[in-house]
């Protein structure tokens, strides 16, 4: 296997950090005149890598800020939220950076061959359409078709010479499900278009070191998992919407989801203009915003945002007659609420090592519509405001 696809498979296994595999890249690039055997051999590694070594140095750090928390008092905590909002500003930082190099990483098209191949299966207006893709190191983007029928365009960059790529993919289309599934061998890299009918059933889609743009979409179901790379959900209403990816971040703007689950690490989650009655976010070393949100049915609903070293953003929307409340807890951070106004109430429950706050709207009680948020962070602060 190539060195550089050895590298990205050990970091999307979780055997070495992103800093490990940028300094093992960045080593490869820097050697690349010296000869394939020479570089093989300084490829080779005698030391186990665990990817917990960066959050580990920070959880080290935040025990012992803890214990000296209550004796140095809210100075203390001020000048520890400075440092973890460094370190998070600079995993997210790293992160991008990686995510960059991975993009450009195989970037010698006098080396590579290019391919395109194109599917296209016709379908009934009245068919349930499930389009399940299963693909590496191709940036996917799916957007509606203008015809009834499902389309897939892959361009592909091959670095061996084989012409027969049909071997290595998979396309068929059996009982209402459209399975599209690629097993190039080592330095394959491109992209993938899906176009489906604006409401689709399900889709579900799966690659790794590739971004994911899903938009202008309607379905019952969003299954979005890549790697090391950034998810777009835009325009879009689904029941369910599941998107997971790591060291990148993840935006879901204009979009609408009864369910939605959004996870990444090591970067920023940003919510806008979307409307969720159940939203679970969670990342660590990232940031959370969210503003111009509302719910989509009466009734209450819940969202959850959750974080570590990462600040939580929230800007409450001025013009829908939805209720808020808002429980905040951090640790060695802390809570800023600046004036919301008459329409909110506010508690405050501060302490050297911990804040927790809660704010609520004077008319939730009585509103059709209510959206209960669950915010933590730790080593970082939550921020509540006006949009």
């Amino acid at each position: 296997m190539d060195e550089k696809m050895m590298i990205l498979k050990m970091l999307e296994e979780g055997k070495i950090t992103s800093e490990e595999a940028l300094k093992l890249l960045s080593s490869i690039e820097s050697n690349a005149t010296a000869s394939e055997k020479s570089s093989s051999k300084e490829f080779k590694t005698e030391q186990t890598y665990s990817n917990n070594k960066f959050n580990d140095t920070i959880n080290k750090f935040s025990k012992k800020a803890e214990e000296l928390a209550d004796k140095f008092g809210p100075d203390f905590v001020s000048k520890v939220e400075n440092v973890s909002t460094d370190f998070a500003e600079a995993a997210v930082k790293f992160a991008d950076k990686m995510v960059n190099y991975i993009s450009t990483g195989f970037n010698n098209t006098d080396m590579y061959k290019t391919l395109s191949k194109n599917y296209s299966f016709p379908i009934e207006n009245n068919d349930k359409i499930r389009v399940v893709l299963k693909t590496q190191n191709l940036s996917v983007s799916a957007v509606p078709a203008d015809k009834p029928e499902v389309s897939v365009s892959m361009k592909l960059n091959l670095f061996f010479e084989d012409a027969d790529i049909d071997k290595y993919i998979s396309a068929k289309y059996e009982n209402g499900v459209i399975f599209i599934s690629t097993d190039f061998p080592a330095k394959a890299w491109g992209s993938l278009e899906i176009k489906a009918p604006q409401y689709i059933d399900s889709l579900e889609i799966e690659t790794s070191n590739s971004k994911c743009r899903i938009e202008n979409l309607k379905g019952e179901i969003l299954h979005c998992n890549t790697s090391n790379a950034k998810i777009e959900v835009l325009d879009s209403s689904f029941v369910k919407l599941n998107a997971k990816t790591n060291n990148s971040k993840i935006i879901v703007s204009g979009s609408k989801a009864a369910y939605a689950a959004i996870d990444t690490s090591n970067s920023n989650i940003e919510l806008e203009d979307s409307c969720f009655d159940i939203l679970k976010s969670n990342t660590s070393n990232g940031s959370i915003y969210l503003s111009r949100f509302d719910s989509i049915n009466d009734g209450e609903a819940e969202y959850t945002l959750q974080t570590s070293n990462g600040k939580i953003k929230i800007n409450l929307p001025k013009n829908n007659s939805s209720g808020y409340k808002i429980n905040a807890r951090t640790s060695l951070g802390n809570i800023n609420i600046p004036e919301l106004g008459a329409s909110y109430m506010i508690d405050r429950r501060n302490g050297n090592m911990k804040a927790e706050a809660s704010v609520i709207s004077s008319s939730y009680e009585a509103s059709a519509q209510k959206i209960l948020i669950d915010a933590s962070t730790s080593n970082s602060s939550i921020n509540i405001a006006d949009d």
